[in-house]
């Protein structure tokens, strides 16, 4: 037998005090006192003092050595075998939609991984601790930090793998600060996913049910501006990975959103031919301007389903009231480019949205001032390399896009470039006003080229 704590065996010298104070409990000699024999025989009583007297075999006495005997073997901890450390595992759930995919069994990878991490949690002693993370551009924590594995299996039901693709180093970042513990030791780290990442923290383990399968499904879906053929258009991209597959796109009315057509009606089909590794790129023209939300589905067999339909709202109106305070012919060149937005139109300077210079004004709060200048560059075809997460150019696709006159991209810092090509430097930025949140934006093009 093994003794956790061996001192706590002094407890035990709890057991001679006990006996010596049962052994001396009187203190006076008995006297006989007149008249006491009205009341009969009494027990005896035995009082604390400094005169010995028989131990008397009281129940009392015994439950005393008894409490000493049982306080001594929780002090002392026995056990038969020996004990290791109560371990920590934090454990990092890939969120991402492609663990959706369904396998050969009919199963998703999530479904798969879920019954493997279930066993793994339940194999674990009860002392052991236990931290859910779910990776994300911002990861989360569902069940910690440290839970009993009891308590970590009843939250995997808030496990998703729903979100879009996103890197998995912030998630291992909250991992890593969460698998210290206050006596140094770093506890263990396990991702469950379906692929081995290109970076794996070191130590990390793997739980893996992934099945490499070919699928195919929407990349990118968007409204486009009416053209004398059509009043509403809507341009999707379809791309199949792995094999060449066929599906069929439909576009019909959104049930439940308000327009003047009719709710589910189908507005366009067609069938597409995909080729692997290649996006198809399909406009569709609607018949009709009023429709207010579009539902557009894939049909076919396809393992990752969860990519093959999505719905599509006409976005607002968002009118744009530019005034041109330049020289000719850049201000020529500039009312060609703006003829090409329909929803931007030229004003006056008091009902301007945007003022377009040949001089920069005063700087006020909040204020963005956008430059256009030419540096000489030639002409470059792309591919276009925008700073990414940046709101300026988050919804803007420069893809077939000729552009003349860039900068020489060795003048800049990296950190004010916002649009790259090549050895140029297309459009930068500059903070001008920092207390007010002020920023200039140069556009490097020759407008008149």
């Amino acid at each position: 037998m093994i003794l956790a704590a061996p001192l706590g065996l002094l407890a035990l010298l709890a057991v001679p005090a006990v006996i010596g104070i049962h052994w001396f409990r009187r203190r006076f000699r008995p006297q006989a006192v007149t008249a006491l024999w009205l009341f009969g025989l009494l027990a005896p009583i035995g009082g604390a003092g400094r005169r010995r007297s028989r131990v008397a075999n009281r129940a009392s006495l015994w439950w005393e050595i008894a409490a000493i005997c049982a306080l001594t073997w929780y002090l002392c901890d026995p056990h038969l075998n020996a004990r290791t450390q109560a371990r920590h595992v934090v454990v990092v759930l890939d969120t991402r939609g492609r663990l959706e995919v369904i396998g050969a069994d009919g199963r998703t990878a999530q479904a798969r991984l879920l019954t493997k991490l279930s066993e793994r949690l339940a194999a674990l002693d009860r002392e052991d601790r236990v931290t859910l993370i779910a990776t994300g551009v911002t990861p989360s924590v569902l069940a910690g930090p440290a839970l009993p594995p009891v308590q970590a299996r009843a939250r995997l039901d808030a496990w998703h793998a729903q979100s879009a693709w996103h890197d998995l180093t912030p998630a291992f970042a909250l991992a890593a600060e969460l698998a210290r513990g206050a006596d140094g030791r770093s506890a263990q780290m396990l991702l469950v996913g379906d692929a081995r990442p290109a970076v794996l923290p070191t130590g990390c383990g793997l739980l893996l049910a992934g099945e490499a399968v070919p699928t195919s499904g929407l990349a990118d879906a968007r409204w486009l501006p009416a053209d004398a053929t059509a009043p509403a258009r809507i341009a999707v991209r379809v791309l199949a990975q792995g094999a060449a597959c066929t599906r069929t796109l439909r576009i019909s009315a959104a049930a439940g959103v308000g327009s003047a057509g009719e709710n589910n009606a189908l507005l366009a089909e067609r069938k597409l031919e995909l080729l692997p590794d290649q996006a198809q790129l399909v406009v569709v023209a609607l018949p009709a301007a009023d429709v207010a939300a579009v539902d557009i589905t894939l049909d076919g067999t396809d393992p990752l389903p969860a990519d093959d339909h999505c719905r599509l709202r006409r976005p607002p109106a968002r009118p744009v009231h530019v005034w041109i305070d330049l020289p000719e012919p850049g201000a020529a060149a500039v009312r060609r480019a703006l003829a090409t937005m329909p929803e931007v139109g030229e004003s006056l300077e008091k009902s301007a949205d945007l003022l377009i210079a040949a001089k920069p004004r005063t700087v006020l709060s909040e204020q963005w001032s956008v430059t256009i200048a030419g540096a000489g560059g030639a002409t470059v075809l792309g591919p276009y390399l925008s700073r990414r997460g940046h709101a300026l150019l988050s919804d803007v696709d420069f893809t077939g896009c000729a552009w003349r006159g860039g900068a020489v991209l060795d003048r800049f810092a990296a950190g004010a470039v916002l649009l790259a090509a090549g050895e140029q430097a297309l459009i930068t930025e500059t903070e001008t006003a920092p207390a007010n949140r002020s920023r200039s934006f140069a556009i490097h093009a020759d407008l008149d080229a």
